[in-house]
């Protein structure tokens, strides 16, 4: 992948970990992939990319554990606004038997996310 990519990814990863943004490595491979086709790249990010960055950039991923975890209200509401209604739409009302305000706070957020090394 080109270093103009890395850097704007690396920028960005950095905004959003100041923003406590849960991010995994689906959402990293995807947000590398965006930035390299935006820069007029091909890039298919893989796991060995992935496990080069990040090395490079000094990243682990934990699981979080506890209620202490800050939300991302912007990845909620989009997950609650653009993705939740196209599952749905895949279901009828029967099918659906567990939509209480817990059931979906939970499946909504992620508990994994970057860390840098100390």
């Amino acid at each position: 992948m080109k270093e103009d990519v890395e850097s704007a990814l690396k920028i960005w990863l950095e905004q959003k970990n100041e923003q406590n943004a849960r991010i995994n490595a689906p959402i990293l491979k995807e947000k590398a992939q965006q930035l390299a086709l935006q820069m007029g790249h091909e890039f298919e990010p893989s796991d060995r990319w992935l496990n080069r960055f990040k090395h490079r950039n000094g990243l682990s991923f934990k699981q979080e554990h506890g209620e202490k975890q800050s939300t991302d209200f912007i990845a909620a509401e989009t997950y609650q606004t653009q993705k939740l209604p196209q599952l749905l739409k895949e279901y009828s009302p029967d099918d659906i038997y567990n939509a209480d305000e817990t059931g979906l706070f939970s499946k909504t957020f992620l508990t994994e996310g970057t860390h840098t090394k100390a």
